[in-house]
């Protein structure tokens, strides 16, 4: 029987898999011989928290050891993220963060390590889009509403904070679209929220938790998904490149690093019992309850992310004009 080509190449594709699985296990003999520390750069009970804690539970198993996860919260990620820069290049230090984290450096702060060259992407583990809502006392149904509105009257839109991803997205589409918006500043997602069902601004990027939350009641009204595609969560909500706001593309996405320098023998055996602990069906469950959606990818995948976010930075630093 002729196996179709989708199939051949699938089954092609898993059997190189398998065979590196193999080779990196060979090189990598006696790794681990200890406990490995996963730090999130992030404080206890957040998202990436969550999702680097069931991610160790079952990573761990698959490499034969014990992972703990170590919280370095402090200076939007930097501080826990140049620990693992600075740590031994052994294997036995790894890093849990928001791609984006490396690459998007805070207002003020002094990144004391270069993305591309002191990490080595290993797996990426989960995605997570926010979504554009808006007051439903602003009365638009849609990004086209939204336009319209917002170039016949001024209006308010919240972020997270002066010089964050929230901040700068919205204020590219409000230069480049050249509507009439005043940014309000937030220190984090809540109380810019309240502010929004209050109706003192009138629009605002919030996760997909709550934008489920209040849209159901009636509360928020979302608009647009800021991804290439739809959410599984939020699937009449159209996409930012469906809509045309390509400069709302930005995926937050959660991966796993190695500090660069780690022999290739153990990356490989880190990277292929990553990929296989990322798409346990258990794990994928746990992930899709927390409303991310299940990644799996692969190093060269998660570098290419990194490479996407370094450039979409960019890109909005100069079409938002924030210095």
């Amino acid at each position: 029987m002729v196996l179709p080509i989708r199939r051949r190449t699938l089954l092609v594709a898993g059997a190189a898999c398998a065979e590196l699985l193999v080779t990196g296990r060979a090189l990598a003999a006696g790794y681990p011989e200890k406990p490995i520390r996963l730090v999130v750069p992030y404080p206890a009970g957040g998202n990436a928290d969550a999702v680097a804690r069931a991610f160790a539970g079952v990573f761990g198993p698959r490499l034969g050891t014990t992972i703990v996860v170590e919280n370095r919260g402090g200076a939007s990620g930097v501080i826990g993220a140049d620990a693992v820069a600075k740590a031994p290049s052994d294997g036995y230090t790894l890093l849990f963060t928001i791609v984006s984290q490396l690459v998007t450096p805070p207002p003020g702060v002094k990144v004391p390590y270069e993305a591309f060259k002191d990490f080595r992407p290993l797996v990426g583990v989960s995605t997570n889009p926010l979504v554009l809502v808006a007051s439903p006392a602003l009365g638009v149904k849609d990004m086209q509403g939204l336009l319209a509105a917002a170039k016949s009257k001024k209006m308010a839109y919240g972020s997270y904070g002066e010089g964050t991803t929230t901040h700068l997205m919205l204020q590219a589409l409000s230069m480049q679209r050249k509507l009439d918006m005043v940014h309000v500043p937030y220190k984090g997602e809540a109380p810019m929220v309240n502010d929004l069902l209050a109706g003192h601004i009138q629009m605002g990027l919030v996760s997909q938790g709550l934008t489920r939350e209040y849209a159901a009641a009636g509360r928020l009204v979302p608009l647009v998904v800021t991804a290439q595609k739809r959410s599984e969560f939020l699937p009449q909500v159209p996409s930012a490149v469906e809509q045309g706001v390509n400069v709302l593309d930005w995926t937050y996405a959660q991966a796993l690093f190695a500090p660069a320098g780690v022999p290739e023998a153990i990356t490989t055996r880190l990277t292929f019992e990553g990929i296989a602990a990322a798409s346990e069906p258990d794990f994928q469950a746990h992930v899709r309850r927390g409303l991310n959606s299940p990644w799996g990818g692969d190093s060269a995948q998660v570098a290419a992310k990194l490479r996407f976010d370094s450039e979409r930075w960019k890109t909005l630093i100069e079409q938002s004009g924030v210095k």
